[in-house]
């Protein structure tokens, strides 16, 4: 077996804009967005690392998850009830809003990939304090359909890298479940 080492004394760039803690990010074309505490959303050339845009209007609470699809962000958080927000990132607005998308912030978003010929591949699931997870159209953010993950807060939830209908959770109850998701017939 190899061993590699790695300087992780070397510092490269930091990019500086938000007044709170970075929460998450995402990678879109040559540009980096973040989300915050702040409640702000700021996209960042990855060439010079400078600010691009900031969205307006910015979020009533704290950001906690972005996820991506092709041109569309989607951002979630929340300190008390859990919401979603569509945004195009062509035009720089937000175009939708689920205010009570989880009864607790959410914590975790991803977008499912395409499994089979009768699901649309454009689906999102969330998943939050309230240990509930919720699967979207991502296309109008109507809830399709919402279980009952962990007993405790679910922190992350993660695709598996080559089965679209593999997803796992890993929550504050001290787990990582595995999960799939079923077309319906």
């Amino acid at each position: 077996m190899n061993a590699f080492v790695f300087n992780l004394a070397f510092f490269f760039f930091r990019i500086k804009g938000s007044r709170n803690a970075v929460t998450s990010f995402e990678f879109h074309g040559q540009s980096l967005v973040t989300g915050s505490k702040d409640r702000s959303i700021r996209i960042y050339d990855l060439a010079t690392f400078e600010l691009k845009h900031q969205l307006q209007p910015p979020h009533y609470d704290s950001i906690s998850c972005l996820a991506l699809v092709d041109d569309t962000l989607y951002s979630g958080g929340g300190s008390q009830i859990g919401f979603i927000k569509q945004w195009n990132l062509k035009t720089l607005k937000s175009n939708l809003t689920s205010n009570s998308a989880h009864k607790d912030s959410l914590t975790s978003m991803v977008r499912l990939r395409g499994f089979g010929a009768s699901t649309p591949s454009h689906l999102l699931l969330s998943a939050g304090k309230d240990g509930t997870m919720k699967l979207w159209s991502a296309s109008n953010l109507e809830a399709i359909q919402e279980v009952r993950g962990h007993e405790q807060t679910i922190n992350h939830v993660a695709l598996h890298p080559t089965d679209p209908g593999l997803f796992y959770t890993a929550s504050n109850d001290k787990t990582v479940k595995v999960w799939r998701l079923k077309a319906p017939q």
